[in-house]
């Protein structure tokens, strides 16, 4: 359980970290980071949630219940108001929700690519 919690917080806390240098970056435009951090949120997210299922599997649901209230927490304290749902850019119907909602799309694509060459590098058994 180690491995996967290590790995779980190591991404929570990378992606925080570029979260916070994208919001405070000067160079790109507001519209463009809000475009951005959905992506990030959703990579983040497809990362949590892919590793969550090795907890599933290996631990049971009484912790993976556990591991995902933990993640909820996070994502409502941690993600300043940044919503890993895509309906609600849908329905706003302009270019830049539309925009929003494929980079969530090519954000939660790249968190499997991601999460599979992690596991294929075979750091524990359990992947």
């Amino acid at each position: 359980m180690l491995s996967s919690l290590t790995i779980i917080i190591s991404h929570i806390l990378l992606l925080h970290l570029a979260r916070k240098a994208l919001k405070n970056s000067t160079k790109v435009s507001e519209s463009a980071k809000d475009v951005l951090l959905c992506g990030i949120c959703a990579f983040e997210l497809g990362c949590v949630a892919l590793e969550q299922g090795v907890i599933m599997e290996q631990y049971g649901l009484a912790i993976w219940a556990v591991s995902l209230i933990l993640v909820v927490i996070w994502q409502v304290a941690g993600w300043d108001g940044v919503s890993p749902s895509p309906m609600g850019h849908i329905l706003e119907g302009s270019t830049l929700g539309f925009l929003r909602v494929g980079f969530m799309l090519v954000g939660s694509l790249l968190s499997y690519r991601h999460m599979t060459t992690i596991w294929t590098a075979e750091l524990t058994g359990l992947h």
